[in-house]
């Protein structure tokens, strides 16, 4: 966290003179180290690798849900036959003295019924929603060939951000303009790797502009 801090101090200066906008600097820093945070903390989510590991994760979660709901209705079931036999029984309990009360077995064999239905609710919905994202993943198309570099796309689409916000400067796809410049900088604050053209994945954002801007 430290080193990465360090390195978005290296080049904000840089980044300010892009923006044209001095007064902003607090908060655009807070906005880049916010933005960085989060691509470390879901990079590996959404590459193909990580991607399908979160899918094989999601089917175990949900047939082990699958097993532990059935195991619990098995229960219940168990338990259901239990308070219909004390239920036909009650009446000869009663002549051998047993007198039920607000301990007697039917009303605690009510409770327990009671009670364990509740704690099916939220496995039953974490299971759908498991199953939902399956469903979902199975119908998705991963483009064919390599994977584009993801840090180097984030730092396009943070500059084109930054500048919606927090510049009057024109967003263009000139090679030399502030746009190019505040991506290749803040990919050098991210990866420690200066000097980098990002001019592909810059031309693809702006081919592909964000419509929702959130550094919250």
């Amino acid at each position: 966290m430290q080193q990465r801090s360090d390195r978005i101090d290296a080049v904000l200066d840089r980044v300010m003179d892009e923006l044209d906008n001095p007064g902003a600097r607090a908060e655009v820093a807070a906005s880049i180290e916010h933005s960085f945070e989060i691509f470390h903390r879901y990079d590996e989510l959404s590459g193909r690798v990580g991607r399908q590991n979160l899918i094989n994760g999601a089917r175990q979660i949900a047939d082990a849900l699958t097993t532990l709901e059935d195991q619990l209705h098995a229960v219940i079931a168990a338990l259901n036959a239990l308070e219909n036999q004390l239920r036909s029984a009650e009446p000869s309990l009663v002549s051998y003295g047993f007198h039920p009360g607000p301990t007697a077995p039917r009303e605690e064999l009510d409770a327990l019924i009671d009670a364990t239905y509740l704690p099916l609710q939220p496995w039953r919905l974490a299971r759908l929603r498991y199953e939902r994202f399956l469903a979902d993943a199975a119908v998705e198309r991963l483009p064919a060939g390599p994977e584009f570099d993801r840090a180097q796309r984030h730092c396009a689409l943070l500059a084109y951000l930054l500048m919606r916000r927090f510049s009057a400067r024109p967003i263009t796809k000139s090679v030399t303009g502030p746009f190019y410049n505040m991506a290749s900088l803040l990919y050098e604050a991210l990866m420690g790797r200066p000097h980098v053209d990002l001019h592909r994945h810059c031309n693809w954002v702006l081919d592909h502009p964000p419509e929702h801007i959130d550094f919250d």
